[in-house]
């Protein structure tokens, strides 16, 4: 079974209707979810072949590694068995005072009315997790109630949420001990019972390390407790989560202009300074400063005054001007909100810096302005979680201090930090999610805060990205390379480190999470960036790369690292903000921050980078400031819309306003905080975006563009369709609410439902242009002259397009004429055109240009046509077989044939050369009409030149002449046997488990007498163990050339017997004649495997040994030299050399193969060092020091000998016996 998607006006669920395969289907009106039987429609290919999804994932939910498939229930249970009984839940329903966690599957995406039937119950939803699954409590009094859901259509399961489910691995056997102690999260769920719990917690740990912190449904509570008490509480179903408590870490003008997209031609550094006269000319900074602030949440910043502060912290870098800084929270545990390392510091700095003072101690040599933040207008908050030992001791909760920083006017927070490892969704990442939505929980309506995440520095590898920047409302940040070439810092960054704006720098951190969502989100260039040094007492630089830089100074510090990348983007958010309150605007939402600035990215090529979007190294690419703040049209729809059920959709269309520019469409809402046990992603949208026609969906890319096809983004909360400059036309745009689990707009009346940001850039909603589009098919026809082709002639119509379109066809060709039907065509028809041409038409390949006029509209089309010249009437002539042998004396025959070509049909008179002494030809019959056959009889006399000749066999039909060679072999009266090889392709299929097997023959007609055979095999089978190959005489003599051995090894493609002995002897052909059929018989006796019978050849007389036994002069180059005789004739096609020397030391030996006519061979060449003997076969088992292919086309009779020499002292050896077998041509 399989479960589809099909889109509303799909025709599929149609034909899958057709074929019986819809087992359920649940309607959601924009989309339908049906549970099909896949295999009676040709399986998932077909389904896809219909357009469908396939969304199988929708059965399983996965919690911190155990995978729950509620369509298979078998499965599960295998899955699960490994869980001990100590961290099973109960069985049965609950009773008494008794209380359960359950998991309620649905069939499908979520319904408001199932989610009803849940209350309905009276059990209380703790949480949703994907896919399509709620955490419900459960008493005695709704424990029964909920276990019946499990009998209702829409419920695909309810299963017990185990203990183990809370746990992550590192806190279950056998990692955990019971007599350790641990620092653990407990979420504890915050109902009537909750309290109670906690304070049954604070007894049972040794240490509260967090107060309990009130999160969504939970009471977060961090504590130390022994493993035993871990895994104890673990089984109270008043505890939803327990999780390791984390070791939080910290993770110039340059920067500014790479941001803005000022870079040269290349884009590979910035073109100079300029940065805030660019920004001027955004119309900034409108309000001085900002009416709002950006939280820095890091260690302290300056001397921790909200007075006495860095002139670069003050209204345009004025020392009269009046302090940026907002509020300093101070968090840490010392006595002052100071920063002595650096790094809260230069972050602030980085943000909101104001530098444009000239000088070499305020620019450096390119006239970089050090200090320029990238708003250097907003106003700086300080939330102080690192003291300035460098400890993180957040001594208050996550949204404790996202609450201070929105009071004190943060509407951003700037977090260059992050745990030490971990890809998970934790519960601080999801208190940060939560903060997104809504920073103030305890005041009506959401009051929204943007929070930018560190992506971290523990790149490169996958899966680096450590929390809370897994979040999904958060905004991830990856460092991208800063152009400054001074050297190397003291974080050991060098020069190849600031190089380059496209590339990606190395400590980066990359996605995925753990749930496989995308992470980062964004780049921004994090290398030897400058900024403002501490003023602080005692300051150290230990939050830095280096103190203080350039030396000599200390007014700037420089650094490399994420947590540069972080404010950088959090100072671009800033800038928006306040861009669109200069324009009029509502301020954005952190949802529209995200969409806006990503939808101006610039897809980075460099290292570590040019792969699709969104990628794990990258995000959606570099920001450029640049096109988030060009005058090009835009529709923004900013969480002014609630798709408020699965199902629902938002659709906004219009036309793409400049052709100059990409069209690019970003969508993001601020998600339902996830669970932390499970996968993260609650409340699923899908964007789909139509161009004239085309649908291209969110998050489908081929590097830095959309293509279509693909599925739908199930996972990420934001998406993006990004289209290059020079497309036209209209759009239409749709947010489809896909599943809609969760309360993403909290605080009105219902508690599923999502908003969105929405940014379509390059497009404005105004009517579209009514028009078509033309296209022909195929895109190419070839023919000859004097006939005929066709093309169908296709339209579209857009926006209404009514008019019909009338068609014409260029260029004028001699010869050839066009015709449409039916001309004019109707909107959205096709017309058929028909290329007629006559024998005289001018030859070659032409590009038509295909022309419709539909009103005022033109559009053009273009398809290729080759006219091929009319074929001249012609014959081919061919002979088999390829050669003969005989005896002098004798005569032998071909046949030769003749084809006809294009209407051939004269007679073809046949002749055959050369003239050879002894020798004559004749044809019967002779002419022969085209299309048959004449047989040529060879007759030789006693005296006949002997030797191998090739004969030209001409056919003549007036000015028509072809040939076509045969070769011939006399051998002398008396002569010994030639060396002949008679090759045979088989291309039969070996039936399985089969004693008949298959058989191949060859039929031999030269008369030899055998005094050697060898057989080559090309056979193919994934188990040779399988099969027995045996090789049958004309008289029915037999030999098994393999007999089931060999295993499960594959194939048996070699060569009997010099490279693999037969199983039984090939001798027994001895003294045979060679005359009739041979054949070789291949049997599959065991079942299971199949294969192929190719090729084999087979070999006579071609083979000598000779074992010499003789002994190898030690460091002597003469060595020694054994001689074989062939008295048998023919030409070498290929050789084969078996050798058995024995040697204690083979490096000292040279083998050299020399053939009568002296060609030599070095087949081994001291190699091998100390190893024994040259005991092998050249060239199969052994690959030859020169190549054999030498001796091909040599003669074969006469003295081949085989010399051995030891060049090298000590050692001594034996030239035992070595095998020639050669195949002839």
């Amino acid at each position: 079974m399989h479960r589809v998607l099909v889109p509303a006006n799909s025709t599929a669920l149609d034909a899958l209707a057709a074929q019986g395969a819809i087992l359920r289907l649940e309607d959601y009106g924009s989309f339908s979810v049906a549970t099909v039987n896949a295999a009676t429609i040709g399986g998932v290919k077909a389904l896809i072949a219909l357009g469908l999804e396939v969304r199988d994932e929708f059965t399983l939910v996965n919690f911190n590694g155990y995978m729950l498939d509620g369509a298979d229930v078998l499965g599960t249970a295998q899955r699960l068995a490994s869980i001990p009984a100590e961290l099973r839940a109960p069985a049965g329903a609950a009773a008494g005072a008794e209380q359960r966690l359950r998991v309620v599957q649905f069939q499908g995406p979520v319904r408001d009315a199932w989610l009803g039937g849940i209350e309905a119950t009276g059990a209380s939803v703790v949480t949703y997790v994907p896919n399509n699954a709620y955490v419900v409590k459960t008493d005695a009094g709704s424990d029964a109630a909920v276990l019946a859901l499990a009998q209702q259509a829409h419920v695909l399961s309810v299963a017990s949420y185990e203990p183990a489910f809370k746990l992550r691995a590192e806190l279950r056997p056998p990692a955990i001990v019971d007599s350790q102690f641990y620092d653990v999260i407990v979420q504890v769920i915050a109902d009537a019972d909750g309290q109670s719990m906690v304070s049954e917690l604070f007894q049972r740990s040794v240490a509260v390390l967090e107060e309990p912190n009130h999160v969504l449904t939970y009471l977060n509570v961090g504590l130390r407790m022994d493993g035993a008490n871990v895994l104890d509480i673990a089984r109270d179903p008043r505890i939803f989560a327990i999780e390791p408590k984390l070791v939080p870490e910290k993770y110039d003008e340059a920067q500014g202009q790479i941001m803005a997209g000022n870079l040269n031609a290349a884009g590979t550094q910035p073109s100079g300074p300029g940065y805030l006269a660019w920004l001027q000319s955004k119309g900034f900074p409108g309000q001085n400063p900002f009416p709002f602030v950006v939280d820095v949440t890091d260690d302290g910043v300056d001397r921790g005054s909200l007075t006495d502060v860095n002139v670069e912290f003050k209204v345009d870098g004025l020392t009269g001007g009046a302090s940026r800084v907002a509020f300093n929270n101070n968090y840490s545990g010392d006595a002052l909100a100071d920063g002595r390392a650096g790094h809260g510091n230069i972050n602030a700095s980085i943000i909101g810096g104001y530098n444009s003072t000239a000088g070499s101690a305020f620019e450096d040599a390119s006239g970089y302005q050090y200090g320029l933040g990238i708003a250097p207008w907003v106003k700086i908050g300080n939330s102080k979680v690192f003291s300035n030992a460098g400890s993180g001791v957040f001594n208050q909760p996550t949204s404790t201090r996202m609450a201070n920083a929105y009071n004190g006017g943060a509407r951003i927070s700037s977090n260059s930090w992050g745990y030490t490892s971990g890809t998970t969704y934790n519960a601080d990442t999801q208190a940060h999610d939560t903060s997104v939505r809504d920073a103030l929980s305890g005041t009506a309506g959401n009051q929204e805060l943007a929070i930018v995440f560190a992506a971290g520095n523990s790149g490169s590898a996958a899966g680096t990205i450590h929390p809370p920047g897994t979040g999904k409302n958060i905004f991830c940040v990856g460092a991208s390379e800063n152009f400054r070439q001074t050297g190397t810092d003291g974080c050991a960054i060098g020069n190849t480190g600031a190089d380059n704006a496209k590339d990606i720098i190395s400590f980066s951190g990359r996605g995925p999470t753990s749930d496989t969502r995308k992470k980062p989100d964004i780049m921004a260039p994090g290398t030897h960036i400058e900024g403002a040094a501490s003023r602080a007492t005692g300051y150290d630089g230990t939050g830095v790369c280096n103190q203080y830089w350039p030396t000599g100074q200390t007014l700037y510090a420089w650094s490399s690292g994420t947590s540069h990348s972080t404010p950088a983007i959090s100072g671009a958010c800033a800038l928006l903000r306040q861009y669109f309150v200069n324009n009029g605007l509502t301020p954005p939402s952190p949802a529209m921050l995200k969409a806006y600035l990503t939808n101006g990215t610039t897809h980075m090529t460099g290292v570590g980078a040019n792969d699709a979007l969104p990628s794990n190294n990258q995000g959606y690419g570099l920001i450029n400031l640049a096109q988030s703040f060009d005058t090009a049209s835009r529709v923004l729809i900013d969480q002014t819309q609630v798709l408020g059920a699965t199902g629902g959709t938002y659709t906004t269309s219009g036309t793409i306003v400049n052709s100059g520019l990409p069209f690019r469409v970003n969508l993001a809402w601020t998600d339902v905080p996830g669970p932390t046990t499970g996968n993260a992603y609650v409340n699923n949208l899908d964007l789909e975006v139509t161009v004239n026609g085309t649908l291209y969906r969110g998050n489908v890319f081929s590097l830095g563009t959309s293509i279509t096809g693909g599925t739908a983004d199930v996972r990420n909360n934001l998406e993006a369709v990004y289209l290059p400059a020079g497309t036209t036309g209209s759009y239409s745009v749709t947010v489809r609410a896909t599943n809609i689990a969760g309360d993403g707009v909290p605080g009105n009346a219902d508690t599923t439902d999502q908003d969105f940001a929405l940014v379509v850039y390059n497009g404005s909603t105004s009517a579209p242009t009514p028009d078509f589009t033309l296209s022909a098919t195929p895109a190419s026809q070839t023919v000859t002259a004097g006939g005929s082709t066709t093309f169908t002639v296709s339209n579209s119509a857009l926006n209404g397009f009514a008019s019909n379109i009338s068609l014409s066809a260029t260029p004028a060709i001699s010869g050839v004429s066009y015709s449409f039907s039916p001309n004019p065509m109707a909107p959205n028809g096709s017309s058929t055109l028909t290329v007629t041409t006559t024998a005289g038409a001018t030859t070659g390949t032409q590009t038509l240009t295909l022309t419709g006029v539909g009103g005022s509209i033109t559009h053009t089309t273009t398809v290729s046509l080759t006219i091929n010249s009319a074929p001249v009437p012609d014959f081919t002539i061919s002979a088999s077989p390829s050669s003969q042998t005989i005896t002098a004396g004798g005569s032998t025959t071909y046949t030769v044939s003749t084809s006809a070509l294009n209407g051939f049909a004269g007679s073809v008179s046949l002749a055959a050369t050369p003239a050879i002494s002894g020798v004559s030809y004749s044809f019967s019959p002779n002419p022969i009409t085209a299309g048959s056959s004449s047989t040529l009889t060879v007759t030789t006399t006693s005296g006949a030149t002997t030797g191998t000749n090739t004969l030209t066999l001409t056919g003549t039909s007036g000015s028509l002449v072809h040939a076509t060679t045969v070769g011939l072999t006399i051998n002398p009266v008396g002569g010994g046997n030639p060396v002949k090889t008679y090759s045979t392709t088989a291309n039969l299929a070996i039936p399985d488990n089969n004693t008949t097997g298959v058989t191949s023959t060859r039929n031999v007609a030269d008369s030899l007498t055998v005094s050697s055979v060898s057989v080559t095999t090309a056979i193919t089978h994934p188990y040779k163990g399988d099969l027995v190959v045996t090789l049958i005489g004309p008289d029915g003599t037999s030999a098994m050339l393999h007999n089931r051995s060999g295993g499960s090894a594959d194939n048996v493609s070699t060569t009997f017997s010099i490279v693999t002995a037969s199983a039984q002897a090939l001798t027994a052909f001895n003294g045979k004649n060679t005359v009739g059929n041979w054949q070789l018989k291949v049997q599959d006796l065991a079942s299971s495997d199949i294969g192929t019978f190719g090729s084999w050849a087979i070999t006579f007389n071609g083979e000598k040994a000779v074992s010499p036994s003789m002994a190898i002069p030690d460091n002597n180059a003469t060595g020694v030299t054994s001689t074989q005789n062939y008295t048998q004739t023919g030409t070498v096609a290929s050789v084969r050399v078996k050798t058995t020397i024995t040697h204690p030391y083979k490096g000292d030996l040279v083998v050299t193969l020399i053939a009568p006519d002296g060609t030599s061979v070095i087949l081994h060449n001291r190699t091998g060092g100390s190893t024994d003997n040259v005991s092998t076969v050249f060239p199969d088992l052994t690959a030859p020091a020169q190549s054999l292919n030498a001796l091909i086309g040599k003669s074969i009779a006469g003295n081949w000998q085989l010399k051995v020499q030891d060049l090298g002292a000590t050692d001594l050896g034996t030239l035992n016996s070595w095998t020639l077998s050669l195949a002839a041509q």
